[in-house]
């Protein structure tokens, strides 16, 4: 494969990836708020608290090490 190609595969999938973590990004923010509002709109914010971000990143990183796992071509 010369070295053209591979730069556009590269680069195809880094556009790919952006624009479906954007999508995903956009969509749960938009979830979250709107649960946040149906069920404290009379309170204000809603407070996250520490565990709730440790959760959360590790579900990420545990998200993006499957799609590494994906590249690798090594499915189980």
């Amino acid at each position: 494969m010369s070295s053209q190609t591979q730069g556009n595969r590269k680069m195809q999938t880094y556009i790919r990836g952006g624009l479906l973590g954007l999508v995903v990004g956009l969509l749960a923010a938009h979830l979250y708020t709107r649960a946040a509002e149906e069920t404290n709109a009379s309170e204000g914010a809603v407070k996250v608290g520490a565990m709730d971000i440790v959760k959360v990143s590790l579900a990420i990183l545990t998200l993006v090490r499957q799609i590494t796992e994906l590249g690798t071509g090594n499915n189980k």
